[in-house]
């Protein structure tokens, strides 16, 4: 069988990096994982060039304007990443044939649900963020019909910039904190994105109508920030206090869903994904972080 060559975008990020592991580990696929000097989703022309180079098969994209709070000022900036660089991914993916796989998240809904957000619920975003996230869905699906976005939520692993490793920090260098406690949603662990995404690129037998559109993935479960840092201090064993606060007490410039949570059934039925539960996949992650400072 010919291996598929696949193009994963802001190959510098948390997923992408993942992404890269998980499918070197499979050895199935030629993965060429670049960053932004090497393909810059903003510029059409280093996008096709790209494509072109490698002969890609599945363009995974990875890269985005994630500074949810600077989006509020930064406005321009977190459009032309997150929502004008999606019609220029679409053209080259349309030129040349190439399935797109593209991450969204979870501030695409205005977070007023009380039951876990279905795929086809309505979008209302509540920050610059979110509707640029939720502009790029649309030019995407507009522009090119062989694409797949996934929405995540809450995104962490062991190594890079998140909540999980802002916690551990701010664990050992603080006495006590303060977290909020009444946003509720799913931590997902970025490493088990990854392996679902290798999952959905190798499964051939799935219909384009069902294939194509918008999915849903987080790990399993509901929780608040608070609790999530909770179970992080607790199963590393640190005693920093945590002080629940309301989000009116925790003010920021962006507005974050207050309900956040995902429904995932059409990813689990469509490409026979199995998802593990939140705590779980957070001990997996402490026991990378615990290999990655004793090596």
């Amino acid at each position: 069988m010919t291996k598929k060559n696949i193009l994963i975008t802001g190959g510098d990020g948390m997923l992408a990096s993942h992404l890269k592991e998980v499918f070197t580990l499979e050895g199935d696929e030629n993965i060429y994982c670049l960053n932004r000097s090497a393909c810059d989703i903003t510029d059409i022309d280093s996008i096709e060039r790209a494509v072109k180079q490698y002969q890609i098969d599945i363009l995974i994209n990875t890269a985005a304007y994630t500074a949810v709070d600077l989006a509020e000022t930064e406005t321009a900036c977190a459009d032309k990443v997150n929502h004008l660089a999606l019609n220029y991914i679409a053209k080259v993916a349309s030129k040349y044939d190439v399935e797109v796989i593209h991450i969204s998240t979870d501030y695409v809904f205005n977070g007023k649900n009380d039951t876990p957000y279905r795929e086809e619920d309505p979008t209302s975003p509540v920050s610059i963020y979110g509707k640029t996230k939720c502009d790029g869905e649309v030019a995407l699906l507009k522009n090119h019909t062989k694409s797949i976005i996934i929405r995540t939520s809450w995104l962490y692993d062991e190594s890079h910039a998140n909540f999980f490793t802002t916690m551990i920090r701010m664990g050992r260098e603080r006495d006590e904190i303060s977290v909020v406690n009444d946003q509720f949603g799913t931590p997902t662990y970025a490493r088990d994105l990854a392996q679902a995404i290798h999952s959905i690129s190798t499964k051939t037998n799935i219909t384009e109508g069902q294939r194509y559109g918008v999915f849903h993935f987080s790990n399993e479960g509901e929780t608040t920030w608070y609790d999530f840092a909770h179970e992080i201090f607790q199963n590393i064993g640190l005693t920093c206090t945590i002080h629940p606060v309301s989000t009116e007490q925790f003010v920021r410039p962006a507005q974050r869903p207050n309900f956040a949570v995902l429904d995932k059934t059409k990813i689990k039925f469509t490409f026979g994904i199995t998802i593990p539960e939140w705590r779980r996949s957070l001990l997996n992650c402490i026991e990378r972080f615990n290999l990655n400072i004793r090596n």
